[in-house]
């Protein structure tokens, strides 16, 4: 019995299957949404031809190519900015400050605790403005953001990754 088990658990807790049921998921819950009508709109690019249908960012009628443009540039900073900012200080503050093994931070007591206290107000912040993008249920502008992340995500994985030594190929 005991060994069933830990083959269960050694099966689901193998990261390429949870990465594999992860896209499975995501897979099904897509096709779901698509076959609801979610997507009728959400491919568009550049203000939209329908006054309808325009997208709007915090009561901001997209309704024009400079205003499509002052977005993409809003959405592509602020994921820069997201990811620049959570990459440092995760790996950074806190991967000592939160690690119960660690009792030393190599930076000042005085920074460390206005960082971790400022970070809610930062956070709260962002996730209101990321709402507001996420609100305009256009893929144009969710793509500039997962583009901005990934100019700060990759390079900085690779970097990281490359000073690793790995058991398998």
């Amino acid at each position: 019995m005991k060994q069933g088990v830990n083959r269960l658990y050694n099966f689901f807790f193998e990261p390429r299957i949870a990465l594999f049921i992860f896209v499975i998921f995501l897979i099904v819950v897509m096709v779901f949404l698509d076959k609801e009508g979610s997507f009728d709109n959400f491919f568009v690019i550049g203000p939209g031809k329908d006054p309808e249908k325009q997208a709007t960012f915090m009561h901001m009628k997209i309704d024009s190519w400079h205003k499509v443009i002052l977005l993409y540039f809003i959405c592509f900073m602020l994921s820069i900015m997201r990811t620049y900012y959570q990459t440092v200080m995760r790996d950074f503050i806190h991967s000592y400050a939160w690690n119960r093994a660690i009792n030393k931070i190599d930076y000042s007591k005085k920074w460390t605790y206005f960082i971790c206290m400022f970070e809610p107000l930062i956070y709260f912040t962002l996730g209101i403005i990321e709402f507001f993008i996420l609100f305009t249920r256009q893929f144009q502008y969710l793509f500039i953001q997962f583009f901005g992340a990934m100019i700060i995500d990759i390079p900085y994985t690779i970097y990281r990754l490359s000073s690793k030594k790995f058991t398998l190929p």
